[in-house]
């Protein structure tokens, strides 16, 4: 809202019903989380993911703010290819985060979670770039795709951040948009 974006909201309602490539492709951005959710639906599941990597290969963007998608899902082909995470630890505690690449401008930002801490660190494949760095290690990344999309990973939720950083995440994210 505070960036003037129209939007949509899929909600899965703790399951794999995901949307599909057809639904995505209508939208220029996909931001996804998850929440507080873990235990076998912090996804995408295996259809959601094929969705999203047709979705970006096509051109899209996409956004995935999930503390528990690897813990759920393991580091899958999508995760690697077009997430472009190289390694993960699931629940290290990240309390805090550093913007770097694209966020630099977010500087230090201080975690305050609504829910339990069960955030990750994540580490680039060899054709990402850092995105977050966190008190703990690696906190996202970013891989910009051959064709023209991109993804970022947060291994933290972007609801743990305070509300002025979310609206400064959001528009540094418009502003990709605009760059790609």
């Amino acid at each position: 809202d505070g960036v003037g974006m129209l939007y949509d909201i899929h909600d899965t309602n703790n399951s794999n019903s995901e949307p599909d490539f057809s639904t995505l492709q209508g939208y220029p951005l996909v931001i996804w989380f998850t929440g507080d959710e873990f235990g076998g639906f912090a996804g995408p599941g295996s259809i959601g993911e094929s969705a999203l990597a047709l979705y970006i290969e096509a051109g899209g963007h996409v956004c995935m703010s999930s503390q528990d998608y690897l813990y759920d899902q393991g580091l899958t082909n999508f995760g690697q290819t077009y997430l472009g995470i190289e390694s993960y630890t699931s629940d290290v505690y990240q309390t805090s985060v550093v913007g770097a690449d694209l966020f630099e401008p977010l500087g230090s930002v201080t975690l305050n979670y609504p829910f339990s801490n069960w955030s990750d660190t994540v580490s680039p494949s060899s054709n990402a770039l850092l995105a977050f760095d966190g008190n703990i290690g690696n906190a996202a990344v970013r891989l910009d795709g051959e064709h023209g999309g991109s993804a970022i990973f947060l291994g933290f939720p972007v609801e743990a951040m305070p509300v002025e950083s979310q609206s400064d995440l959001m528009n540094e994210l418009v502003a990709w948009l605009g760059a790609s």
